[in-house]
């Protein structure tokens, strides 16, 4: 038997809202709990800022891409949207900050970055701007 044209409703949390179509693929547990680290040991320090620095390379030129399939095919304004985001992805205060996180705290390169953002977003006196000062 063919599911192949079969109606299947799936409830559960939604990465973007709307109504789709198409084929789907479900990931459980694809993020994990935020406030939870994956801890490392010492000697995995220099394994983690790799992963790091190789993820945030990766992700710079996909926005680079993006930007240029966007430029073409909608609108060069709308394509400088991707310019700010590889900024903050390329910010050397931002990976100096994710490395002191893996090296002090000894934690995975995903779990500095959960950490890091967080810090910056919800500064501890509740008052700060994007680049995590006080």
């Amino acid at each position: 038997m063919s599911d192949k044209g079969k109606t299947l409703t799936i409830r559960g949390t939604p990465i973007s809202p709307g109504l789709a179509e198409g084929i789907v693929h479900i990931h459980r547990t694809l993020l994990g709990p935020i406030d939870v680290p994956v801890n490392i040991e010492e000697y995995h320090i220099e394994e983690e800022v790799g992963r790091l620095d190789a993820a945030t390379t990766i992700i710079s030129d996909d926005l680079l891409a993006l930007a240029a399939r966007v430029e073409i095919e909608i609108d060069s304004r709308l394509a400088n949207v991707f310019g700010g985001h590889r900024l903050i992805v390329d910010d050397s205060y931002l990976k100096e900050e994710l490395r002191k996180e893996i090296a002090d705290n000894l934690v995975s390169a995903s779990s500095a970055v959960k950490a890091v953002l967080l810090r910056w977003a919800i500064p501890d006196d509740g008052v700060g701007d994007i680049q995590g000062e006080k």
